[in-house]
């Protein structure tokens, strides 16, 4: 049961104690919100009996006092006191209101807000609030394309090195790629020229920052500028590669921080192109740049995200879960990329999304692989995509070898983190009786590793 004293204290109690419609719809997001999903794509919780711990997020601390227990579905720091529900602890750490919060929710899970609690004058103040935001974002958009075209030297060197990429004229125009000048002025100057915009609004939309002695800059300054659109056009952050990836004192790519209108966890780049396709087809690919998701949309593969160069998290997972029954990975399956991936499967798997792997011979990424091959060919690499623990039972066959008592050791270690978070018994079964039957060992021995302190599942 959810913790009634608790929630007194979240900022909601006035309107829930008051409104019965305002009741009945903060119950339902937050019964439908799964709160440990929501909180692990922001902090990263560990086991810890029934509940979940972690440091908390809120104040600093060496060791943990910041606890999610389950059962009663709330949080709690003993260390700083803060505490609530999912919608409270949203509200906390992304700094919105309790309201902002709890439509998040709604939205992320699919429930409708209803009309007796005014959603709709709530939503035209939060449109109006933001307003200026998206203006200044639309207008940054337009700049950064206009310099891109203009007659600055680097400004050419830009547009050459997106000609080097196959982009053609038309191409940049239409993904709206443009171009932040080498100098860390050039925007906000331009900006406070022409008197529609001041500089709290250029850093409440995360365009400047501000170093302590007050002085302000460009937060993005000789880089090639991706728009980050939302599903209903607008944009609301950028993705910022360096031109000169040489200098080793600048990170290679930079996005926008997070700020009212843009939230990175929450966020596909591509979602105003692949929304339609991606419900039509029921079928999503997830790359991570840029780059490969305008090759594959050029391509005509229509039904592709890109993850903004951030880590997955519950709400995308949830966002595609409402849109996608299969979910292919198109990423780079290094021993880093291959690691990632199997955290994300722990969410994946909570779904009902079926994930595969499209892995290809030959080239670095999505992008290069269309230059050499074309389009058909990758269609044909996606028909053949594996399913990710098919995928991943093959790498570790192929890292560790399968002849030595050794390498069937180090198989079994490797697998069964990701083994362990498969939600059906019947396929986890299965892949546990493929794996000890190519390896020659026992099934038993594989669960005894797989669910060691996990004893409820030891006999599935």
């Amino acid at each position: 049961m959810f913790n009634y004293d608790i929630f007194l204290k979240s900022g909601a109690s006035m309107e829930y104690k008051s409104n019965g419609k305002f009741q009945e719809f903060t119950i339902a997001v937050r019964n439908a919100s799964d709160i440990v999903g929501i909180i692990s794509s922001y902090v990263h919780l560990k086991k810890s009996g029934k509940n979940f711990s972690a440091n908390c997020p809120f104040h600093l601390e060496n060791s943990p006092s910041f606890s999610v227990n389950t059962e009663k579905q709330f949080f709690y720091c003993f260390g700083c006191q803060t505490g609530g529900d999912v919608i409270k602890f949203v509200q906390l750490i992304e700094k919105i209101t309790y309201r902002e919060s709890l439509f998040k929710l709604a939205g992320l899970n699919g429930i409708p807000i209803p009309s007796e609690i005014k959603a709709t004058s709530f939503t035209e103040e939060m449109q109006e609030k933001n307003k200026p935001l998206y203006n200044l974002m639309n207008d940054a958009t337009s700049y950064y394309v206009r310099a891109l075209f203009s007659n600055s030297p680097d400004a050419e060197k830009a547009r050459n090195y997106l000609y080097s990429r196959g982009l053609s004229n038309e191409d940049i125009e239409k993904y709206m790629i443009g171009y932040a000048f080498t100098s860390p002025d050039k925007f906000n100057s331009a900006v406070l020229k022409s008197k529609k915009f001041t500089i709290d609004e250029m850093l409440r939309a995360g365009l400047i920052s501000k170093a302590q002695n007050g002085k302000i800059y460009d937060r993005f300054f000789s880089r090639i500028m991706f728009p980050i659109i939302d599903k209903n056009n607008r944009t609301i952050g950028f993705g910022g590669r360096l031109l000169d990836s040489a200098d080793k004192n600048m990170p290679k790519y930079l996005n926008s921080p997070e700020t009212e209108i843009y939230k990175k966890n929450s966020v596909f780049y591509g979602i105003n192109w692949a929304n339609d396709a991606i419900l039509k087809t029921g079928e999503a690919i997830l790359v991570e740049g840029y780059f490969d998701f305008i090759a594959l949309h050029r391509a005509g593969i229509e039904n592709v995200l890109a993850t903004c160069g951030t880590a997955l998290s519950a709400f995308h997972v949830k966002f595609l879960e409402n849109k996608a029954k299969n979910v292919y990975l198109l990423f780079d399956m290094d021993e880093a990329g291959i690691r990632a991936t199997m955290k994300n499967f722990e969410l994946f798997a909570k779904t009902n999304i079926n994930i595969s792997v499209i892995k290809f011979e030959g080239a670095k990424d999505a992008d290069e692989f269309l230059l050499k091959n074309g389009p058909e060919k990758l269609r044909e690499v996606i028909k053949s995509a594996l399913p990710f623990t098919k995928f991943l039972i093959n790498y570790a066959y192929s890292k560790f070898g399968k002849n030595s008592i050794e390498s069937k050791t180090e198989i079994v270690r490797f697998l069964a983190p990701h083994i362990r978070t498969i939600a059906s018994d019947i396929t986890r079964n299965q892949y546990i009786a493929e794996i000890t039957q190519e390896l020659g060992i026992s099934e038993d021995g594989m669960r005894e590793v797989i669910f060691k302190n996990y004893k409820d599942h030891s006999t599935s």
